[in-house]
């Protein structure tokens, strides 16, 4: 674990300033200095510690952070370096040390007059840049960020605490006396009070402190052991029973289709077969403990305005919903309803229907289509003649086959401007949902995702069948 054992900065030359999110494992700490003690300075390292904070380092992996180090520095230089030129500053350039910790590992950048030192019972090693001849250094060899008129040298450093190890992070003016009077750690901090006079005076101590030993875990004996496997039997057996014997029916309903969606269809589709989606495995597990319908109700889960006319009923599989618009086919994202692909054909779009394989199409010169997931054309065969352009079924059924939390079956009746569920056993009117435009087509019953495409109007609603238990 570290520990912050004391920071001081004197105000407007110098600031030192840190953030760590809630269980001080990542945290990074930012130190300021410049010799002068002009208040636009205050203004100017408030300007710093603020884009910092805003690009949320603490978010970042520790695979990244070199990398980030080196362009948001380099960057920032330049920004900086135009902030400076409109000041009257004698020296128009930072010092500053900036260091993100990962557990114990601290990964920094120095620029300027800022240094770091490691220290134990040993002695003080220096960390990254050398102490040598800070106080003879033109500006150009210090390295100010947002001094140079050209690009800026970025370099991390790495540096792993070990238990009891410090570290110090200070401005060379009193790093280059500390040198001279520092003797051991246990003088340190007395050693540092004495320079608060000081204006020019700041630091940031740090260091690891002994991991506490955790207490030995005490082993469950037998008794209790049984009690919690008889107690956990006895709420799976209440939970089974208060949610109507069905949701494991849903569960295995849902898993069936997803592994049938998933289905090897040739080797070359092995690869992504095999890719079995965690959200979709989330979705099942979300959907499992539902119980066999009391109440159902319809709601319109979302709207998408199509800018073309639909000519035919909409059709699906686990992750797209297949859009026709004469000879145009269009293929939209479940999830987020964006476009994923459109493809345009030789002639009109009779009939979709969505098998296991591909998405059948008949078009109107006499032909039969099939269409890969990713929307390019599998398989053509000639017809001998169009199916019978029959006129839509006026009612869908959706029975516990479709759906394992339904009790017998329902029946959904489209109307012009409103679609109903009836229960078909006893003629009660579970829901009903009016519609501000008439109803061209209503998909079939979508029983992955409990619910129904209508195309209304020009738009694309998505019904969700919501059963309440």
């Amino acid at each position: 674990m570290i520990s912050i054992l004391s920071k001081h900065f004197s105000p407007p030359g110098s600031v030192v300033s840190y953030q760590a999110e809630a269980e001080g494992k990542y945290a990074w700490f930012l130190a300021t200095w410049h010799p002068d003690s002009e208040h636009i300075l205050e203004e100017i390292q408030a300007e710093i510690k603020l884009e910092i904070i805003n690009a949320e380092p603490l978010k970042l992996s520790k695979l990244e952070i070199e990398n980030w180090l080196r362009d948001f520095f380099s960057e920032y230089h330049w920004k900086l370096h135009a902030r400076l030129r409109k000041t009257e500053l004698r020296e128009k350039g930072i010092s500053l040390f900036f260091g993100l910790l990962y557990e114990n590992e601290l990964i920094f950048v120095q620029f300027g007059r800022m240094l770091c030192a490691s220290l134990d019972a040993k002695g003080m090693v220096q960390l990254g840049r050398s102490w040598k001849h800070y106080h003879i250094k033109t500006a150009d060899e210090l390295e100010l960020i947002g001094y140079a008129e050209n690009d800026i040298k970025v370099k991390s450093h790495r540096v792993l605490l070990e238990e009891k190890q410090h570290l110090l992070i200070i401005p060379s003016p009193i790093a280059l006396k500390l040198l001279d009077q520092y003797q051991d750690l246990s003088s340190l901090e007395a050693l540092l009070d004495s320079y608060k006079g000081d204006r020019q005076a700041a630091w940031l101590h740090i260091s690891r402190l002994s991991e506490l030993q955790k207490p030995r875990k005490r082993k469950l004996n037998r008794l209790q052991i049984s009690s919690i496997v008889l107690i956990l039997l006895a709420i799976v057996a209440v939970l089974y029973v208060a949610f109507g014997n069905r949701f494991i029916d849903q569960g295995l309903h849902k898993t069936k289709m997803l592994v049938q969606s998933k289905s090897i269809s040739s080797l070359e589709d092995l690869p992504n077969t095999l890719k079995l989606r965690n959200a979709d495995i989330m979705k099942i597990m979300d959907r499992v403990v539902n119980a066999p319908a009391r109440n159902i109700e319809t709601r319109v889960a979302w709207t998408k305005d199509l800018p073309y006319e639909v000519s035919a009923i909409p059709a699906f599989d686990l992750e797209h919903i297949y859009i026709a618009s004469g000879k145009n086919l269009f293929s939209y994202n479940k999830k987020n309803q964006e476009l994923d692909w459109n493809l345009a054909l030789e002639e009109d779009i009779i009939t979709m229907n969505r098998t296991q394989h591909s998405l059948v199409l008949i078009l109107e010169n006499k032909r039969v289509i099939g269409i890969k997931e990713n929307g390019n054309i599998a398989w053509a065969l000639p017809l001998n003649a169009l199916p019978e352009d029959d006129e839509e079924p006026a009612l869908r059924e959706v029975s516990s086959t479709d759906d394992p939390r339904i009790d017998g079956s329902i029946v959904v009746i489209p109307e012009q401007n409103r679609i109903s569920i009836v229960d078909s056993n006893r003629g009660e009117l579970f829901s009903s949902i009016e519609l501000k435009q008439e109803l061209r087509f209503l998909s079939a019953y979508d029983s992955f995702d409990s619910c129904f495409y209508a195309v209304v109007g020009a738009s694309l609603l998505k019904i969700d069948l919501i059963i309440l238990n």
